[in-house]
């Protein structure tokens, strides 16, 4: 039996899309504890920097081996911007979210 070439590549799309890691954090600190500790802040920007004219600041403690989402998805909750919609950014050791029409920027870093 011969396969074509879109049933082989369909086949192989849906191994990957299985096996693939996700992004998962650890931290040295998680190894001894099972937890990460999380600092988020939410600030104003001015010019597209954020401003800190005020700011909203928050401590999270996640289990080790959590993905970006679920971490993005827990900040958000804790920083009351669950539901808001934007982009999601690397920043240092951590993620920074801008959310779509609105000239604010959080920032979920780890706490080491």
């Amino acid at each position: 039996m011969s396969s074509t070439r879109k049933e082989r590549n369909a086949a192989a799309a849906m191994y990957f899309a299985q096996h693939a890691p996700a992004t998962v954090i650890h931290s040295r600190e998680s190894s001894m504890t099972g937890l990460i500790n999380w600092d988020c802040e939410y600030t104003d920007t001015f010019a597209g920097e954020a401003n800190y004219c005020w700011v909203k600041r928050e401590s999270l403690s996640l289990p080790a081996g959590l993905s970006q989402r679920q971490i993005m998805r827990k900040a958000k909750a804790a920083l009351g911007l669950s539901g808001m919609r934007g982009r999601t950014l690397p920043y240092s050791d951590g993620f920074e979210f801008r959310p779509y029409r609105s000239c604010t920027v959080a920032f979920v870093t780890p706490r080491y």
